[in-house]
């Protein structure tokens, strides 16, 4: 599809996203009124910035979609130059997150990721400047969360398998805990002079799903700044990062599904973010009456438990879809100590009675459906 029509009148006009892949559902709304930005102290509280881009009328989006990393990515952009101009820029972001995907998949023997997991137990394996970036900022995280998040989580996910698995009884306590004794973010091996990644033993492996979508759904965007484009959402299978203002003038509006039933809780407003979502509530598996998500707590080496919904806001979308995954395994209230501590991290958890919570800048920045919790 090409250029969208979008006429702002009182009130709200909407570009759907959907449910894709393993994201959460996505609402992009386009409202008058101010922008809302995640800034922040030393103290990590956010705080909510205005800005105008101007008026409402008449304004052209353009919109692309693309299948990228097991999922659908879209993004919608203001036509702020030509509109063949925004078009190419618009596909120019789609061709770096695919050569992106090139580089970190897992599930591809010849990427960079592919290459360091097959070669566990032997020698440093050179990687590409892009990769290395990544798997620097996951040890990172892996170590501010206390592993909490751990980018060597991939054995216990071969052994758990929750997704598509069909399984029907938890694994031998034996396997997991052989699985276990070969996750550890501390034993990833990183020469950045060199450029290389090393695991020191066989049947180690990294896995960058949760935090490589919200990384690339960055460098997307930094490739729309670089074509100048200021103005955009891109929604890579519910990890989005919205830039600018909406065609309104408003935030961008990014739903926030609501994990018990049908339906949103309400939107964050988001302008110059990332916001990224961790749930238990869509991949999972029931044994003997028990749930079990797709998130594996990489300590224990069990599927985390005990926070429904996990959405984070923050600059970076590495970052944020890092700590979706770390807040989800650490539960609400040491989720929402973990965040208080970082400068410009904002949370929105569901806990288990049903009721939200948010960190300290969090409840500025969204709108909860009339109604809801």
């Amino acid at each position: 599809m090409g250029r969208e029509k979008v006429e702002v009148r009182q009130g709200v006009a909407w570009l759907r996203g959907g449910l894709w892949g393993g994201g959460w559902a996505f609402v992009v709304a386009v409202a008058l009124g101010a922008c809302a930005s995640v800034g922040g102290g030393a103290d990590g509280a956010g705080e909510t910035v205005e800005a105008s881009c101007g008026g409402g009328g008449e304004v052209g989006v353009v919109r692309r979609s693309r299948p990228l990393m097991g999922t659908v990515w879209t993004i919608h952009a203001v036509v702020e130059g030509s509109e063949g101009e925004a078009e190419a820029a618009v596909e120019a972001a789609l061709d770096e997150a695919s050569r992106l995907e090139g580089l970190i998949s897992e599930w591809r023997p010849d990427s960079d990721v592919g290459r360091v997991n097959a070669g566990a137990g032997g020698g440093a394996v050179a990687v590409s400047a892009e990769t290395m970036e990544l798997l620097r900022q996951s040890r990172v995280w892996s170590e501010r969360t206390a592993g909490a998040f751990d980018v060597t989580w991939r054995p216990l996910g071969e052994v758990w398998r929750i997704e598509g698995s069909g399984r029907v009884a938890l694994p031998e306590s034996s396997v997991l805990e052989a699985a276990r004794g070969r996750v550890g973010w501390r034993r990833l091996e990183l020469d950045e002079g060199r450029s290389t990644a090393r695991l020191p033993e066989a049947g180690m492996a990294v896995g960058v799903g949760a935090m490589g979508k919200g990384w690339a759904a960055s460098r997307a965007a930094e490739a729309l700044r670089a074509r100048g484009l200021g103005r955009f959402v891109i929604n890579a299978g519910g990890d989005v990062v919205a830039s600018g203002c909406a065609p309104g003038g408003g935030p961008w509006k990014v739903a926030v599904t609501d994990p018990a039933r049908e339906g949103y809780l309400g939107v964050v407003l988001a302008r110059d973010v990332a916001v990224m979502t961790s749930g238990g509530y869509e991949k999972f598996i029931e044994i003997d009456g028990v749930r079990y998500s797709h998130i594996i707590d990489p300590r224990s080496g069990r599927p985390a438990r005990g926070v429904p919904s996990v959405t984070i806001i923050a600059a970076d979308g590495g970052a944020a879809d890092a700590l979706a995954t770390a807040v989800f395994v650490l539960g609400v209230e040491a989720g929402l100590a973990l965040v208080e501590e970082l400068a410009g991290v904002e949370a929105i958890l569901v806990a288990e009675d049903g009721k939200v919570r948010y960190s300290s800048g969090a409840e500025a920045m969204f709108e909860a459906v009339e109604g809801e919790r």
